[in-house]
């Protein structure tokens, strides 16, 4: 469960429809290292503007793999 949660008496963590309201891309696999590396750096951005927890950051990104970027 990647939702927000209580730790010692305070949430933790965003949820999906916080980190869509920020509009992060998707990624397909396209473009090389330097648009993979802009991708993650804008990736950690929202995630961080969120309030993401660590477990929240990893399946986050991960459902942001599309196309060629699965294989």
């Amino acid at each position: 469960n990647v939702g927000n949660v209580i730790v010692n008496g305070n949430w933790v963590g965003c949820s999906y429809k916080e980190v869509l309201a920020c509009n992060p891309k998707e990624y397909n696999g396209k473009g090389g290292a330097v648009v993979l590396t802009r991708w993650i750096e804008k990736m950690e951005f929202v995630q961080d503007m969120s309030g993401c927890s660590i477990d929240q950051k990893v399946e986050y990104t991960a459902g942001s793999f599309v196309g060629k970027a699965l294989t």
